[in-house]
């Protein structure tokens, strides 16, 4: 299994978190999540019979950073390799409701010229909350993003009226699966700029790297494979397994 620096787990739904029990724990060094939502992260991995670890161990040791890491203040990271992220999370913290999806974490990573926002499955009425909360700076960082991972695995119910006024990014990234319909792909079309996206392909022995470019607004897990972003200082490079 790879060794994992930063992971997030935006909300505790079972299908976002089947995939993260696969991972030896000592694998995972810093887990990013609202630790609100702690009770419901513990309660999903008994539902998924994870008995590899205790888990009240587990969240204590991976998941409680609050101490580093609170709602709306920046913070940095630095990884083995030398980079420098700053971070700024942004979670619900009242009760607008049942739907969980509304409390997922939204996760801007700044390197850079860059700026990266995965907002796990947030949807409308979550949207809106952290807008009218913590604007000026939710956002100005929204309209600074050039990165942009679709929310809700790219269905509509997870883009907003205001996000088509707000979002200028040059690549959006879609989790969609084999069988999933990007309701929102047209939508995140007409307000991205494109990106350089080169194909990256793996034999039985290594990475190759035929010469594919092509210019592409939204990549998609369904159309692109495996998608992959590396961030610079100055720019950042797109990499699809397919459709390039």
């Amino acid at each position: 299994s790879p060794l994992i620096d930063l992971l997030v787990l935006s909300h505790p739904h079972k299908s976002h978190l089947e995939d993260f029990c696969r991972i030896p724990p000592d694998n995972v060094k810093k887990c990013l999540f609202s630790s609100r939502l702690s009770r419901y992260y513990i309660e999903a991995f008994r539902e998924l019979e994870w008995s590899k670890v205790n888990i009240q161990d587990q969240v204590v040791k991976n998941f409680v950073i609050q101490d580093s890491f609170q709602c709306g203040v920046a913070c940095s990271y630095r990884f083995p390799f030398g980079a420098l992220l700053t971070i700024f999370g942004y979670w619900v913290e009242e009760n607008i409701g049942d739907n969980m999806n509304n409390y997922s974490v939204v996760i801007f990573f700044a390197q850079g010229n860059n700026l990266l926002c995965l907002p796990g499955d947030i949807e409308e009425e979550g949207w809106e909350y952290l807008l009218q909360k913590h604007s000026p700076l939710f956002e100005d960082l929204l309209r600074k993003t050039n990165i942009f991972v679709a929310s809700h695995h790219g269905s509509k119910s997870g883009f907003f009226s205001n996000l088509s006024s707000l979002l200028r990014a040059e690549i959006v990234v879609v989790p969609d699966g084999a069988k999933s319909e990007s309701e929102a792909m047209l939508y995140y079309e007409g307000i991205t700029s494109g990106h350089i996206v080169q194909k990256e392909i793996r034999n039985s022995t290594e990475w190759l790297y035929p010469p594919n470019f092509k210019k592409i607004k939204v990549l998609t897990a369904r159309n692109n494979g495996n998608v992959k972003i590396f961030l610079s200082e100055n720019n950042f490079s797109a990499l699809a397994s397919k459709g390039v």
